[in-house]
């Protein structure tokens, strides 16, 4: 029983450790590939979005984000926009990103949303 208890912890704590790299590793590329458009909040603000005529995506609103399922996510970071119905500005990050680096990026900007 001791065993299994202290199998279960050790698993738990491993998976948790993962969740925590993941998350770095998430801050990394964002800081990388989206802030210079999401701004480092997410709220689509950064030096970048004044290009645009368009707003660009609120990555902290958890009502906007509430939407999209992580698949979506990724399938926008991997895709672009126009691969869930949002704008073309969103261009495909594929190739450029690991699928790796892709699922960190969603794990990442939940974590924005308040």
């Amino acid at each position: 029983m001791k065993k299994e208890f202290l199998l279960s912890l050790i698993a738990l704590l491993i998976f948790s450790y993962s969740i925590l790299l993941a998350a770095d590793d998430g801050a990394a590329v964002y800081k990388g590939t989206c802030l210079k458009c999401h701004g480092e909040l997410g709220k689509g603000d950064g030096p970048a979005s004044k290009m645009f005529k368009q707003g660009l995506g609120d990555l902290s609103s958890k009502a906007g984000m509430a939407k999209y399922s992580d698949e979506d996510l990724q399938k926008l970071i991997s895709e672009g926009g126009p691969a869930i119905g949002k704008s073309k500005v969103m261009a495909p990050q594929k190739g450029k990103l690991t699928d790796a680096q892709i699922r960190a990026l969603v794990a990442y900007v939940k974590g924005l949303q308040k």
